[in-house]
């Protein structure tokens, strides 16, 4: 068998080395596509960080210190803060949080956002006023600086120059007071409760004659008539005309309380956020007193399953309402069995006693909430007016103290003018 000779093999050319730094045909494919895919990187990257710019750089979302224990007020809050992080640069976003913790009692968290609003919306009052107001029952002389900024931006808008005026007039500074209600009226000169406050400034200045003139209007208001007419039994009184000042007391005696004045622009949007026990609270209240029962009764059963302290007190209050304090004490010592430290709860329960007339009970009942929360103005109001026909100086100085505790309340101020009227 002949063999068959294979042809010879052309001669390859020994491979070169590559030259540093040169890129070998081979490589390049390689090379191209990890170039490529850091570009893609870098560029998703600077996406990502151009994005998420405006949330790194917005300061951090305000929350309660403490996490709220009724899970319904948790969740509300923990959406209005995504909403924030999700839209750091809307005025709307940060104020609707800011309302959210108003409504739950968490004020210095809410003043942030308000005023994180303000600076997001430069144009409307509605912001600055807001955080000028959720300091207003606390700190009214930083209140009143804040809310300069509600007013420089709509001068005619009643409200900024009214709280301004009222917060001044709390603080003794009466001349800046004056000029504020001035002001106003000026502006809106049917103004019924600006009229009042400057004529309570007035008497405070020692200028009767202008504090009668202003109280004249006021007689035929329903939200008026009768602090008016307190006020001219102690105008009648300062002038040193006892006989004609009781005359006037008397007379404002007779009249029925005054209707209540609007909520300012704050409290009145904070309803509408209030979630959990407490707002079931109002929501029962508010439909008793339109008469509601049927609906109110089905809400207080499912209050009565979620939370038994806050039936029991919900059922205290309906049984003031219906005239019967002898079961709304009941209710309430049972609420209180669950809440031993509800100053809420300790208010309610001295006015059914009041009602019954165990002053000496309920006077011990408010002592006690107020050795829990030594601040709470609605407890000191009470007590004042439990103690005036027992105890008139111990009655003045809790006044004073609920004045003191809340300088905005024109309820406690009017009990503690009408405690003056009285010579007490």
């Amino acid at each position: 068998m002949t063999s068959k000779r294979r042809p010879p093999r052309s001669p390859v050319a020994p491979r070169q080395p590559t030259p540093p730094g040169a890129v070998s045909g081979g490589d390049q494919p390689l090379h191209r596509r990890t170039v490529s895919l850091t570009v893609a990187l870098v560029a998703i990257l600077a996406t990502t960080v151009v994005a998420a710019l405006p949330w790194l750089l917005s300061p951090a979302v305000p929350g309660p210190p403490v996490p709220p224990a009724d899970p319904m007020v948790a969740r509300a809050i923990d959406a209005a803060q995504g909403r924030v992080r999700v839209e750091p640069r809307s005025a709307a976003a940060w104020g609707e949080l800011g309302l959210l913790l108003e409504a739950h009692g968490h004020g210095p968290e809410a003043g942030r956002c308000f005023r994180r609003a303000a600076s997001l919306d430069p144009t409307g009052w509605r912001w600055p006023f807001c955080a000028a107001a959720s300091l207003g029952e606390t700190a009214p002389a930083e209140a009143a600086a804040l809310v300069r900024e509600a007013i420089a931006r709509d001068p005619a808008a009643p409200w900024p120059r009214l709280v301004r005026g009222e917060w001044l007039a709390s603080l003794g500074r009466l001349e800046e007071a004056r000029t504020e209600f001035e002001e106003l009226l000026a502006r809106h000169p049917d103004h019924a409760r600006g009229r009042l406050a400057l004529s309570r400034v007035h008497v405070a200045l020692g200028d009767f004659a202008a504090a009668a003139a202003l109280l004249e209007p006021l007689s035929a208001d329903p939200r008026s008539r009768r602090a008016a007419g307190e006020l001219a039994a102690l105008v009648a009184a300062r002038r040193g005309d006892a006989a004609v000042a009781r005359d006037l007391a008397a007379a404002a005696a007779r009249l029925p309380a005054d209707l209540p004045w609007p909520p300012d622009p704050l409290a009145a949007e904070l309803p509408a956020r209030r979630v959990g026990r407490e707002s079931r609270i109002r929501q029962v209240a508010l439909l008793e007193a339109a008469g509601d029962t049927r609906a109110a009764d089905l809400l207080t059963q499912r209050v009565e399953q979620e939370h038994p302290e806050v039936f029991h007190f919900i059922e205290g209050r309906m049984q003031l309402a219906r005239g019967d304090p002898v079961a709304a004490e009941g209710a309430l010592r049972r609420a209180l069995d669950l809440d031993r430290e509800s100053v809420d709860v300790r208010v309610q329960l001295a006015l059914s006693l009041f009602k019954q007339g165990r002053l000496a009970d309920a006077a011990a009942v408010l002592r006690e909430g107020l050795s829990f929360e030594p601040g709470h103005g609605p407890s000191w109001l009470e007590l004042g007016r439990c103690l005036r026909a027992t105890d008139p100086a111990a009655a003045r100085a809790a006044l004073e103290m609920a004045v003191a505790t809340m300088p905005a309340s024109a309820e406690a101020r009017a009990e503690l003018e009408r405690s003056e009227a009285d010579g007490h």
